[in-house]
């Protein structure tokens, strides 16, 4: 199994990632804000539609953070959700993170640094999405 990961934010980049993700062999737990989002998911698994053709894997999901396993921790907690929900979601699942941990944000640099100041300096990438996704 590969890397233990928190992505946080299963909109359309979150979900592209988080099928790459599951492909390639890691360990991935799925935290969504949508209901919706999180019962289809746990009906159907995670489709990920790409021109290469269609995956579909299981992944453990939940729709808020005090609902995931009290032992979960993670090497990676990735953020994935909307700018303005992002320092929320990394207050709230930073304790899940392990000491030698990372954090990577997915808002195209826009809220890095605040995350940085949580999480920080060392221990919080920036990334910018170069792909468009659409749910």
């Amino acid at each position: 199994m590969g890397a233990r990961i928190l992505l946080a934010g299963v909109g359309s980049v979150g979900g592209v990632l988080a099928g790459a993700l599951l492909a390639a062999g890691h360990d991935v737990t799925l935290l969504t804000a949508n209901p919706a989002i999180t019962a289809a998911i746990r009906a159907r698994g995670l489709v990920l539609e790409t021109p290469a053709g269609r995956q579909q894997a299981r992944a453990a999901v939940y729709t808020a953070e005090h609902e995931l396993p009290p032992d979960l921790r993670c090497d990676w907690l990735m953020l994935a959700m909307m700018a303005g929900a992002v320092e929320q979601a990394a207050r709230d699942c930073l304790p899940r993170l392990c000491a030698t941990g990372h954090v990577v944000t997915f808002q195209n640099g826009m809220v890095g640094e605040r995350v940085a100041a949580l999480a920080g300096a060392a221990r919080t990438l920036v990334a910018s999405v170069a792909f468009g996704a659409q749910m």
